[in-house]
């Protein structure tokens, strides 16, 4: 194909992006008329990695949000996973995001894009492979509200390959994606093998910070592809170019001792609440038994079935997908026997049907490309309608979930910039003052603006404080708004919500401390009632996302609520008006004076700001 080609097609996949984020800022700018550095940042696809990317962003890796605490131990979620997110922070702040969603996109299709040429493939079926592969997980998701139970796990599973949430898939899985096209250079033994190896590293070790599970699955992809090409001549090539690989095993171990590094100086309550558990011989039996029974489920043992078919009819650059499958059933037996730590299981099983039907899908069109496309002027101008029509359909499903998204959030999101311009414009007084507040959007443009004291995190997953501080926190909280224990108690109280027991409140100040599934619970079943036991034995133990406090842990927190007679002391109050629990009281009448009203929130000025109150 001619340079030209290549740039018009490349033009054709920035268009597109361009199409995806202009469509955004014009329903910010024309129709709902929002500020775009809010609505941005507050409808991003995950919100919760945010403060990371502030923070770092300041090389401060232990952040309090609080003014007297400053000697924390680091939050142990991997800093280069988010290097390139912090890179465009520092230069764009929030606008960073929309920059990078244009980018990513390009990347996406033109990273397939090369994968299908690379396969052979014409270049109007690897433009159309690429359109589709982006819009697969979008495809699954509406067949997934057809409630039939192929497509609900195909939904369910496949989310994982590709989306546009930050920064994991948007940014993990392009690291990945050009793994595999570099992989793809070197079974076909292209030119540069030594240059192909060092990018294939660069992106395994980017894997290594962003999405571990992507590295061991890419480590092993790696082996296969070695032992395929080399053989039995394997030694004498390790041995021949011995120094080669000597430098490419300490590019590996020199990211690893920088992952191990963070790991080992981080808070272990933090790590505890992000859900990481060790395993004793017992958890890990319960974890093979559930994958050996997942690998002779007919589901399974059809994806495999099918894989293997396709491998005997097709060429042997296909081969790379299907190691990357073989790759994810092997990465998940050996990670489970050999590490006594682990967290969220449950992905070894999204990327074992996800990497399947990636090699299926590949495999098929392979097969269709040869047989019926590559040499048909007729189908290749089909495809060509088809492509066009794929990428409209793009546009008009995402834009159109966009659309209702910032529509039923339009209103807040005003609200959000009549409090953001109360703190700006008295940004010289209140900057430094203590603040509380216990909503998350708040929280987010406060410290996007400069705001960094806090009272209380809203989310006890943005600061790696020790779970005592956090519970002391909490109790001065309740002391400050003149609630007992029992109101304590029942803001925390155990909770079903839908299949599963779980309390909001206690993911947002106790992450996953009190997991409840048949690998983990926090103390003895006798300690949970017969209901709460019944949903921990039928929830699986790759299932992470119940959570329920047992009956003498409510009694021991109550008890020390007793014995804790502190009160939070804020300079600056916001409240939302519509709240049950939080609440005006007679300590804050008495001390507060309430400064700004919108919609929403009630803004209180202590009065050593403001002695006078109007």
């Amino acid at each position: 194909m001619s340079f030209l080609m290549k740039q018009k097609i490349y033009l054709i996949f920035s268009l597109f992006s361009f199409f995806l984020v202009f469509f955004k800022l014009f329903c910010q700018t024309v129709i709902f008329k929002v500020p775009i550095d809010l609505s941005t940042l507050l409808l991003l696809n995950d919100f919760y990695y945010f403060p990371f990317i502030d923070s770092f962003s300041e090389f401060n890796f232990n952040p309090s949000y609080s003014g007297d605490k400053s000697k924390l131990d680091l939050i142990s979620y991997p800093i280069l996973g988010l290097i390139v997110n912090i890179f465009f922070y520092k230069f764009f702040d929030v606008y960073s995001f929309i920059v990078l969603e244009f980018l990513c996109v390009i990347l996406f299709l033109s990273i397939f894009f090369n994968i299908f040429l690379k396969l052979s493939f014409s270049k109007e079926s690897s433009v159309f492979m690429s359109f589709f592969m982006f819009s697969l997980t979008s495809l699954f998701q509406l067949l997934g509200n057809l409630d039939f139970y192929l497509f609900t796990i195909l939904d369910l599973n496949f989310s994982t390959f590709y989306s546009l949430r930050f920064p994991r898939p948007i940014i993990s899985n392009l690291y990945l994606f050009g793994f595999l096209y570099f992989c793809l250079k070197i079974i076909s033994q292209d030119q540069n093998f030594k240059k192909n190896m060092i990018y294939i590293i660069i992106l395994m070790s980017l894997s290594l910070h962003s999405f571990f599970y992507l590295f061991i699955f890419e480590s092993l992809t790696i082996l296969l592809i070695y032992i395929y090409i080399f053989r039995n001549r394997l030694i004498d090539f390790l041995l021949r170019e011995l120094k080669f690989h000597i430098i490419l095993f300490l590019i590996i171990f020199g990211n690893f001792l920088v992952f191990q590094f963070q790991l080992i100086n981080a808070e272990t309550d933090f790590v505890a609440r992000l859900g990481v558990i060790s395993l004793d011989l017992t958890q890990k039996k319960i974890l093979l038994d559930y994958f050996v029974n997942f690998f002779f489920k007919i589901e399974f043992l059809s994806l495999l079935i099918l894989n293997s078919v396709f491998l005997m009819l097709n060429n042997k650059t296909l081969k790379v997908f299907y190691f990357f499958f073989l790759s994810t059933i092997l990465g998940t037996l050996i990670f489970i026997s050999a590490s006594n730590k682990g967290v969220d299981y449950y992905q070894f099983n999204n990327w074992i049907i996800a990497s399947g039907i990636l090699n299926l899908f590949v495999s098929i069109f392979y097969l269709i490309e040869k047989k019926l496309i590559k040499n048909s002027s007729v189908i290749i101008k089909f495809l060509n309608i088809f492509t066009f029509l794929l990428i409209l359909g793009i546009i008009f499903q995402n834009n159109n979930l966009y659309f209702n998204q910032i529509k039923n959030n339009s209103t807040k999101i005003h609200q959000y910039n009549i409090i953001k311009n109360y703190f700006t414009n008295n940004k010289e007084d209140l900057q430094k003052k203590e603040i509380l507040s216990l909503d998350h959007g708040l929280f987010l443009l406060l410290i996007n603006n400069g705001f960094k004291n806090f009272s209380i995190v809203p989310d006890s997953f943005w600061t790696p404080k020790k779970d005592v501080e956090i519970t002391e926190e909490l109790f001065a909280l309740f002391n400050f708004f003149e609630l007992d224990q029992k109101h304590f108690s029942k803001f925390f109280e155990n909770t079903i919500s839908g299949y599963r027991i779980r309390n909001p409140n206690t993911l947002k100040f106790f992450g996953r401390k009190y997991l409840a599934n048949q690998l983990k619970i926090f103390d003895k079943k006798d300690q949970f009632s017969k209901l709460e036991q019944e949903y921990i034995d039928k929830h699986s133990p790759i299932i992470t996302h119940q959570s329920i406090i047992p009956k003498n842990e409510f009694k021991r927190l109550e008890k020390n609520f007793e014995n804790y007679d502190k009160k939070l002391n804020p300079s600056i109050l916001v409240i939302e008006k519509n709240s049950i629990i939080f609440k005006s009281n007679k300590n804050i009448d008495n001390n507060y004076c309430l400064d700004f009203s919108s919609l929403d929130f009630k803004i209180y000025l202590s009065k050593k700001i403001k002695p006078i109150c109007s």
